[in-house]
């Protein structure tokens, strides 16, 4: 495996860098300790903004995770395996906003950014994306934060400022 390599066993993502794949099969359940049995051991999430391994963090970082999010894989050997920063398992824009996070200088990104309803449509509300706050100020047209830890579904935007007509389209 390479630097990086983030995968996810039993809801933690492992990060084995440099490490062969006899790594993973060594992970075993927990017997004993203060580990809950049945969960698995595994390295912490290294929550890394370099998504491409370019050595820095750059706004090119942001970009692929956010290709990702819109299914358009990079060329090999990379993947969007590693486009999962806060590795959740899931890649979405959230990712994308630890990467902005760490872009701006900020540390602790992973813990310290927090995701939320972010709803645009320049007064109909007609997009709902789930974001940190300081990512939805930049979002275009209009994007209201509706709160820390509000998701999509059920949708959250109020569409009360459509006047255009019934549909508001």
């Amino acid at each position: 495996m390479t630097k990086g390599t983030m995968i996810l066993i039993g809801g933690v993502c492992a990060a084995l860098a440099g490490q062969s794949a006899d790594a993973l099969a060594s992970l075993t359940p927990a017997s004993a300790g203060s580990a809950k049995e049945g969960a698995w051991l595994a390295m912490t999430c290294p929550c890394d903004g370099d998504v491409d391994g370019s050595g820095t963090i750059q706004v090119l970082d942001i970009l692929f995770v956010v290709n990702c999010v819109n299914g358009i894989e990079p060329d090999p050997p990379q993947t969007c395996d590693s486009a999962d920063v806060d590795c959740d398992g899931v890649v979405d824009l959230c990712d994308a906003s630890r990467v902005h996070c760490q872009f701006m200088g900020m540390s602790d990104c992973c813990a310290s950014t927090v995701c939320g309803a972010c709803c645009n449509g320049g007064g109909s509300f007609d997009e709902c994306i789930v974001v940190s706050s300081a990512f939805c100020d930049m979002y275009p047209a209009d994007g209201e934060y509706m709160g820390d830890g509000i998701l999509c579904d059920p949708w959250p935007c109020d569409a009360t400022e459509c006047t255009t007509d019934d549909d508001c389209d």
